[in-house]
């Protein structure tokens, strides 16, 4: 009998595993559902009503302490952060507050935000399609400001601004992408090398 690692059992079947889910990175997924619907407009489900009633204070933050159900949903949060990502419709979103440019907000590579800019939105830094980075009171890196400057994006003020998911193509969340978002995996194989073949074998 030969041994085999764990982490090839638990590959999905077209790549050479047995197609058993991990059971914490499978858990993270079903849990990041929740976290999904936060963040969807048309979450009307009555636990997401809860939550946001509770937890949403204009801004999902998943450091927040609560119940056990919250602490396990802001754990499943923190994982899977990088995965969400905000697209832009109207604008109407914070310049360095919310994740528009990166999986991580501006905030984060600064040193620090000026207070002039606290209030600052997208739109008021891109009117026109031109950016206006001379009436930003923060000191940007360099770099910063060139990917800045690079990001092109077409507002619409008739469309809300909304969540993607970076794991699935459509980005829409699905069970199925963020387990091979976490695994790191990727099922877009070429033909001959995928495994599929073995499990419709008729054999005994």
């Amino acid at each position: 009998m030969h041994l085999v690692n764990w982490d090839k059992c638990a590959r999905p079947k077209k790549l050479g595993g047995l197609g058993i889910r991990k059971a914490q990175e499978h858990n993270v997924a079903l849990l990041g559902k929740h976290a999904w619907a936060l963040f969807q407009e048309d979450g009307n489900r009555l636990c997401i009503q809860i939550l946001r009633s509770k937890y949403d204070n204009g801004k999902i933050n998943f450091k927040a302490k609560g119940s056990r159900t919250w602490n396990s949903l802001c754990k499943a949060g923190k994982v899977l952060e990088k995965g969400f990502a905000l697209k832009l419709g109207s604008g109407n979103a914070s310049f360095f507050f919310d994740a528009w440019l990166s999986n991580e907000p501006i905030c984060n590579q600064v040193l620090w935000v000026h207070i002039h800019d606290t209030a600052l939105s997208f739109k008021d830094v891109l009117r026109k399609g031109k950016w206006h980075l001379n009436e930003v009171m923060t000191l940007l890196p360099n770099d910063l400001k060139l990917a800045v400057e690079s990001f092109n994006v077409l507002l619409n003020d008739s469309v809300p601004n909304c969540t993607t998911w970076l794991g699935n193509i459509d980005g829409v969340y699905t069970t199925k992408s963020t387990y091979l978002w976490l695994m790191g995996l990727d099922l877009n194989v070429e033909p001959h090398k995928s495994w599929s073949w073995l499990w419709k074998l008729a054999i005994p």
